[in-house]
């Protein structure tokens, strides 16, 4: 579908016209149709304007006469599907289209989005450890603060699809039956990674232990270090059971604190290693 001619070209074949060119001379003079120079003309003389009508976007939204009960439904239960709206908005005798829907949601600035935080945050004990912290945030030393992760690879990360022309197969190959996990897992400070360890293997609580203290405690500064993480806090009971490592650090209550950005992007560049290098194995 073509633009409509500008403002500016419709005032120059107006002028024509009224200087006393005729309309097949403009018309052959700006290169457009006969019947389009009429309609430039009859559009100004009806509306004393030669802006062109409402080019396009006539079809409204199928829901708009039902926007506010969209949203309500959508705060009632913010992760609902598109296939449980659909079914909601049919008990209420509007038909629409999933993808009716979809277009709806995002006319009216309902993304689709969901952060998640842990619940332990809102026992009455870790809400108040967490208003604590903050209180102490002012004095922490940056350089005393740990935090701990883990990533992993498996030979089931291979990817499930690809690319191949049109009529053709494409087939690659997976190990048969066996699926290993290498686990990596360290702390990390302000100005590095401490404590890297390599296991062959998923990570459960005996192992997290063990790493705890043979491995991690030993590089803490006895009662000094703070230590935070998921898989921390995951394995906490069996970590508060070990004398070594309760001795030499002290521990966030669950849910405070999460990597960096920085630290994330650590873990990550750790996981394509672990990834390539399980590939190179199978």
């Amino acid at each position: 579908m073509g633009k409509p001619y500008s403002d500016d070209l419709r005032e120059r074949v107006v002028a024509a016209i009224e200087a006393g060119h005729t309309r097949v001379k403009v018309a052959q003079l700006y290169n457009m149709a006969l019947s389009t120079v009429g309609g430039i003309i009859k559009r100004k003389r009806e509306t004393g304007s030669v802006s062109p009508d409402k080019f396009g976007g006539y079809k409204t939204f199928t829901l708009e006469p039902h926007k506010d009960r969209v949203k309500e439904l959508v705060a009632e239960q913010p992760d609902s599907t598109l296939a449980e709206l659909q079914v909601r908005l049919a008990k209420e005798k509007v038909k629409v289209s999933q993808s009716g829907i979809s277009r709806f949601l995002r006319h009216i600035n309902l993304t689709f989005k969901k952060s998640l935080h842990a619940a332990e945050q809102d026992r009455p004990d870790v809400a108040a450890a967490r208003k604590a912290l903050r209180k102490e945030q002012k004095i922490l030393d940056p350089k005393q603060l740990v935090f701990i992760d883990e990533t992993a690879a498996t030979t089931k990360m291979t990817r499930l699809y690809g690319r191949a022309p049109q009529g053709k197969r494409l087939v690659d190959k997976v190990p048969h039956g066996h699926w290993k996990t290498t686990t990596f897992i360290c702390g990390l400070r302000y100005d590095g990674v401490t404590a890297p360890f390599m296991l062959d293997g998923p990570m459960n609580g005996p192992h997290f232990l063990a790493y705890v203290e043979q491995i991690l405690a030993p590089n803490f500064e006895e009662g000094t270090d703070r230590l935070s993480g998921q898989c921390f806090h995951s394995q906490g009971r069996r970590c508060r059971r070990s004398n070594r490592g309760e001795r030499r650090m002290r521990r966030f209550p669950a849910g405070l604190q999460s990597g960096s950005k920085s630290h994330r992007t650590t873990l990550r560049k750790a996981q394509i290693v672990l990834t390539q290098n399980e590939g190179a194995h199978c």
